[in-house]
């Protein structure tokens, strides 16, 4: 009776702001350089603790590089989140790559349990995870956190991660990533959508089918020329009807990529198709025995229903 009691009076249940944060690779880094990593250390854990304080969080406990805090709301969480990232990107500008201290930070609103000074609950465990989820410099948050600060708060980029499955959590919800800022130029672009995409296995292997078919087209063009060279080709039917001149072509294989379509209903995503056409644009122009049509070119057939007869004699490919 009386260990039950001292049991119950230890512990304590509430709904809480989880903040799990961690350094992108610093086990690996302590055991080239452990020196390095440990003055890195002190100063992250300064930077992170003086932003809990700023925010009213609470750190419950530190784990190495981790920490594990929680706050009274999930607007102090996410603010806190935004100001460490913030630091952080604004320091690394100024240092070389490694003097650089790169962070994950996953939040989540749940029921979590304090006892004889340590914490437990859902809310730990899936804070946890979508802080592994998070990928360097930026910030996982669960739906509930999301619906939350959505409207209060300017959350920069948003990139929507579907709803994973997360280790050991039976139930699935909507999970999304805070970038610093919107995306600006093709490289960011990309760089949003792999984000996103890394987590939605089925697309990459839709994407991934399309560039090895793309791949095995390309050798085997190459090793037909090469191996096999044909006589030189005649127009394309339509040529010869509407009486166009035709392009010449070059001495070598040539191919065009013609613009993706962006087949789901958001227009948002409309970058993402393009994106594509431009990686494998890009790609493709790395093979010395290929001449590619450059984008430029490629876009003028963007949202066009055209022939490829017309496209073969317009771009000689």
């Amino acid at each position: 009776m009386s260990e039950s009691l001292t049991k119950t009076a230890t512990e304590t249940r509430k709904l809480a702001a989880i903040m799990f944060t961690d350094i992108v690779g610093f086990s690996r880094q302590m055991g080239s350089d452990e020196a390095r990593m440990l003055r890195l250390l002190d100063i992250h854990n300064q930077v992170v603790q003086h932003a809990v304080t700023d925010h009213h969080g609470t750190v419950i406990k530190t784990m190495g590089d981790a920490f594990l805090v929680d706050f009274p709301s999930v607007v102090h969480a996410v603010q806190c989140a935004q100001h460490i990232q913030a630091h952080f990107r604004t320091q690394n500008a100024e240092k070389e790559k490694a003097e650089q201290i790169h962070v994950r930070i996953g939040i989540h609103l749940g029921d979590i349990v304090q006892r004889d000074g340590d914490v437990f609950g859902d809310g730990v465990n899936i804070a946890s995870r979508l802080q592994g989820l998070a990928e360097p410099d930026t910030i996982c948050v669960s739906d509930v956190v999301y619906r939350d600060v959505s409207k209060k708060l300017s959350l920069g980029a948003v990139v929507s991660l579907g709803r994973p499955r997360l280790k050991n959590i039976p139930e699935r919800f909507h999970v999304y990533a805070l970038l610093a800022d919107s995306p600006k130029g093709l490289r960011q672009t990309l760089h949003v959508q792999s984000v996103k995409l890394k987590h939605k296995k089925r697309v990459w292997q839709v994407v991934a089918a399309v560039v090895v078919v793309g791949v095995i087209s390309v050798g085997m063009l190459v090793m037909k020329t090469r191996y096999f060279p044909s006589t030189p080709q005649s127009l394309p039917p339509e040529s010869a009807a509407t009486g166009t001149p035709s392009l010449p072509l070059p001495d070598k294989p040539s191919i065009v990529v013609l613009p993706f379509d962006n087949m789901s209903k958001d227009p948002e995503q409309e970058y993402f198709s393009d994106g594509i056409t431009e990686d494998l644009i890009a790609d493709l122009s790395r093979l010395s025995g290929l001449f590619v049509i450059a984008r430029t070119s490629a876009f003028t057939y963007k949202g066009k229903a055209v022939k490829l007869g017309d496209v073969s004699r317009e771009l000689a490919v």
